[in-house]
């Protein structure tokens, strides 16, 4: 493994998601939706009963905004400036092994950026009840993992599937999936959008982060072999 390679790519694609006008433009209109949420969901004179559903959903909808955004720009749905794709870097004299490192490390930086927008909102909502960092922290552990595990799919499908509008309903559906479906098809907590609730089983937790850290590294492995396989067809 070449570690200046790996940094290079997660220099590259950070800066180009901090420091464009479109890489600020995404991470402003984040920020907007998440305080919106919190803003619109709370109400400090609700019941206890009623104040936990609406915590449920304004976690459910961080998570969301969180894995949307992080692999909308992974895949290329949300195109950067500057930033280079599975594709671009394919040509250069980066390593297939690289190039799937690279893009695991900017996406989970990326992703922690993300989660550390998100955090002090979520807190917000926790202390409203007298709680502490310990739950918003649980919880943000939660979509970090999903979020990087949905990136590493989003790089393998940008990588796999050239046509723009294909790429965006493939990455859609497995979205509506993941969070529209599989709650309601099993009461199971080891869903995301389940186990990110604020009482979720510590177990559930887990299963969880480790499904999601698992499928990520499946989708940038996926990558690195997809680039190698291009190389040997040109």
């Amino acid at each position: 493994m070449n570690l200046p390679l790996v940094a290079a790519i997660v220099r590259g694609d950070f800066r180009a998601r901090i420091e464009t006008s479109k890489g600020v433009r995404v991470i402003s209109v984040f920020t907007a939706l998440v305080c919106l949420a919190t803003l619109l969901g709370i109400a400090p004179d609700l019941p206890n009963t009623q104040f936990s559903a609406v915590l449920t959903w304004i976690s459910v909808a961080i998570l969301v905004f969180v894995t949307y955004v992080a692999s909308a720009v992974s895949s290329g749905e949300i195109l950067i400036p500057g930033e280079r794709t599975p594709a671009d870097l394919a040509t250069t004299a980066f390593t297939p092994r690289a190039i799937g490192l690279g893009k695991a490390a900017s996406a989970l930086v990326y992703v922690l950026l993300l989660v550390g927008v998100a955090a002090p909102s979520l807190h917000f909502a926790h202390a409203l009840r007298g709680d502490g960092w310990s739950s918003a922290l649980a919880q943000s552990a939660v979509i970090a993992a999903v979020a990087w595990g949905f990136a590493g799919i989003a790089t393998f499908l940008g990588a796999r599937i050239e046509g723009d509008l294909l790429r965006s309903l493939v990455l859609w559906a497995l979205l509506g999936l993941t969070f529209g479906v599989l709650p309601f098809a099993s009461a199971t907590a080891f869903q995301p959008a389940l186990a990110v609730a604020p009482r979720a089983d510590a177990l559930a937790r887990w299963v969880c982060i480790v499904i999601w850290l698992a499928l990520g590294v499946a989708g940038f492995t996926w990558t690195s072999r997809h680039i190698l396989v291009l190389r040997r067809a040109s």
